[in-house]
């Protein structure tokens, strides 16, 4: 189930000449809500005025924004404790061709979505135990490649054709994989299908430079207040098998430590053991950015 709410009001119509909707010229940020609050607010707010900025938006009024977002939370069911938020921000409609308008009438759209999990792991959702359900996983390495753009990377805009094709690919294969590793054009990995990567290896923590591919979330950010996690820009295969742990992070599944990797057909083993701490980190990094009623 998912709710829609468009600069404030409850709909789920978009003018079909939007441009996000014609060009992807937008951007968005999800997130995860526990008693009809933000978790993680300030990271969230952050990254959709950093994208504003680095895609030449017209100022916007944030405090307008927050508050839209505030509403829709408050509206939605009551028995909707734990949820997934998303705020995209587009140009809206105007301009010739891709030229943008020169005054944007922006569109600003938040939909709020069950939280993706079973029932019976909801029911301990005051627990915290359905964040690590399951807190470890199978991953494997997929065909589908990220492109290199050194303007678009590290943002979440609204182009993502790139993950689309890699979700496709991982739901097809046999045996089943929670998550997928993505590479880039040039052969480096940078991240999961939908989620950032971090590896232990040599007694230090690495995640891939997102320079020139992949989405920087707001969760690595968040461990890294947190963690010494060393950025890369070559990170190969060949160090994904000699890492000793390995876990993936998003905003709305937390951290998940991989369990296995699957490569070329040949399957390597990590220790999760490392990982639970972090997970741990995460969790009280959540439960501090709001108020647990």
């Amino acid at each position: 189930m998912s709710q829609f709410w468009v600069n404030g009001e409850p709909t789920e119509a978009l003018p079909l000449c939007d441009r996000g909707l014609q060009y992807g010229d937008g951007f968005f940020t999800t997130a995860l809500s526990v008693n009809h609050q933000l978790c993680h607010a300030q990271a969230h707010w952050q990254r959709l005025k950093q994208h504003a900025e680095r895609l030449y938006f017209p100022a916007l009024d944030w405090s307008q924004l927050q508050s839209w977002t505030d509403q829709a939370l408050a509206a939605a069911p009551a028995t909707l404790k734990v949820a997934v938020v998303k705020m995209i921000l587009t140009r809206g409609c105007g301009g010739r061709g891709y030229a943008p308008p020169e005054i944007a009438q922006t569109n600003f759209i938040v939909q709020i979505s069950d939280y993706p999990a079973s029932e019976e792991a909801m029911q301990d959702w005051e627990n915290w135990d359905f964040f690590q359900n399951p807190a470890e996983i199978s991953s494997t390495v997929l065909q589908t490649r990220w492109g290199v753009s050194s303007a678009l990377a590290g943002m979440k805009h609204l182009n993502r054709l790139e993950n689309v094709l890699a979700r496709q690919e991982l739901a097809a294969m046999e045996p089943t994989f929670e998550e997928g590793v993505m590479l880039n054009e040039r052969d480096r990995v940078v991240s999961g299908t939908q989620s950032n990567l971090v590896l232990y290896r040599a007694g230090l923590w690495w995640t891939p430079s997102l320079e020139h591919s992949g989405v920087a979330g707001t969760t690595l950010q968040g461990l890294k207040a947190i963690l010494p996690i060393h950025e890369l820009m070559n990170i190969h295969l060949d160090d994904l098998k000699m890492a000793e742990s390995l876990f993936v992070c998003n905003a709305v599944r937390g951290v998940w430590a991989v369990k296995t990797l699957s490569i070329a057909g040949q399957r390597f083993h990590f220790d999760t053991e490392r990982v639970k701490p972090i997970q741990q980190a995460w969790l009280q990094q959540t439960q501090a950015s709001i108020d647990i009623q």
